[in-house]
Parts: C-alpha cells; structure tokens; sequence
C-alpha cells in the first residue's frame, strides 16, 4: 500500500511539474512576443506586418504595443526568469540581467481602491523559491538595493 501511495504520489508530482513546465513555457512565450512586437514596432514596422512575422492577431499585436512601461518590464523579467529557467540560459546571466534591468515597483492604486500595481520588482520576488535560488536573490536584491517586500 505504501509503494502505491508513492507511485501515486510520483505521479501527481510529475503531471504538477509537467503542468507548471507547459504554464511557464506559455508566460514565457507571451513575455517575448510582447517584447518582440514592442522592438519590431519602434524599428517602425506596421502593426500588419508585425503580426505576420510573430503569427499573431493584429489585434493581439495591437493590445501588446499599448503596453504601458510597467507591463513591459513585467514581459522583460519573466523572459528573464523563464527563458533561465526553460531553455538553460546561464543563471550568472540571469542574475546580471535582473541586477542591472530597470524595475518597476509595486504601487498603492491611483485611484484609491486598494488595488496595488504590481511591477516587475514584484515578479522576481515572486520568483525566489520556483525559479531564483535564495543565494541569486540576495545577489540581485543587493545590487538592487531593495527588499523582497518592497
């Protein structure tokens, strides 16, 4: 009974794995259409042409090039993070990557409706545990000069 509570077991944790994996490849995907279409955009592409080279809607296209700043450093620290994660990136590069990109930090809503804005700060904490060890953490938080609760 106990070996089929394990091989059970086993099996949950590798379709979580194997789920968590398909999600991460999916964020990872949007990140860097989201970063691609912005470059291509300010290269001065047409938003037309745009989604043919990314196989996109022109309305995805549209939606993803009315991005404010905050969300496009949120695309640029996920690409960071799960491009480490998923395709081996070099995890020093990583972590130079995150210690030295601009970030956007969380921030009580404007609009006073207790909603805080999240910034791309908020995803590589997020991250320590799942895909940042604690020691990159404290590498990048360092450079940074800012906590994980800030």
């Amino acid at each position: 009974m106990t070996s089929d509570f394990a091989g059970a077991l086993t099996t949950v944790e590798r379709f979580t794995n194997e789920a968590n994996g398909r999600r991460a490849s999916d964020v990872l995907s949007k990140a860097r259409d989201i970063l691609a279409a912005n470059e291509l955009a300010s290269s001065g592409m047409s938003q037309r042409r745009i989604s043919q080279v990314l196989g996109l809607s022109v309305a995805t296209v549209n939606r993803y090039l009315n991005r404010d700043e905050r969300d496009l450093t949120i695309a640029k620290a996920r690409s960071i993070i799960l491009g480490a994660y998923l395709d081996g990136t070099d995890r020093g590069q990583m972590v130079n990557a995150l210690a030295t990109m601009r970030h956007t930090f969380t921030e009580t809503d404007p609009d006073g409706l207790d909603n805080a804005l999240s910034g791309s700060w908020g995803v590589v904490a997020a991250a320590v545990g799942a895909w940042i060890t604690e020691d990159e953490w404290k590498q990048i938080s360092d450079r940074v000069g800012r906590g994980r609760f800030d």
